[in-house]
C-alpha cells in the first residue's frame, strides 16, 4: 500500500495566562490541537514534524503520524507526549482529543483496547 505524502504540520506558540508556552498544531480539516512547547520539541524531534487528524473507524478524531523507523504504523499524539508504554491507555480527561496538554492526559496501566497488536509491537 502507498502512503500518502504530507507535509509537515503549521504550527504557531504563544504565551498563556499561566505564562506557559503553547503550541497550536494545525492538524487539517480546520481543526488545531494545543500542546505545550516543550512536548511539540521531544515528539517533533522523536517522531517527525507531521501530524494529522485521522478517525478509528467508529467516529472518533484523533491525532496521529506514521512511526519512522518501524513498521509504517499510526502513532497518536497523546501516546508520544506521554511516553505511554505498549498496554498503556491514554485518556483524555476532558473528553477532547485535541486537548494534548499535560492536565489533560492521563496514561492509565492495564490492557490495551487492541492487546494482540500491542503484544506484536513489543515482540518486534
Amino acid at each position: 500500500m502507498k502512503l500518502k505524502k504530507r507535509s509537515a504540520s503549521k504550527f504557531s506558540t504563544h504565551t498563556d495566562s499561566q505564562g506557559r508556552r503553547i503550541v497550536r498544531l494545525d492538524v487539517g480539516g480546520g481543526q488545531v490541537a494545543v500542546l505545550m512547547l516543550e512536548s511539540w520539541e521531544h515528539v517533533r524531534r522523536n517522531f517527525g514534524p507531521t501530524w494529522y487528524l485521522t478517525s478509528n473507524g467508529g467516529g472518533q478524531l484523533y491525532v496521529a503520524a506514521r512511526r519512522p523507523k518501524d513498521d509504517g504504523g499510526l502513532i497518536t499524539l497523546a501516546r508520544a507526549v506521554t511516553d505511554a508504554r505498549p498496554g498503556d491507555r491514554v485518556k483524555y480527561r476532558d473528553g477532547n482529543r485535541l486537548n494534548l496538554l499535560s492536565e489533560n492526559l492521563e496514561v492509565v496501566a492495564g490492557p490495551s483496547k487492541r492487546p494482540a497488536v500491542e503484544s506484536m509491537r513489543a515482540a518486534a
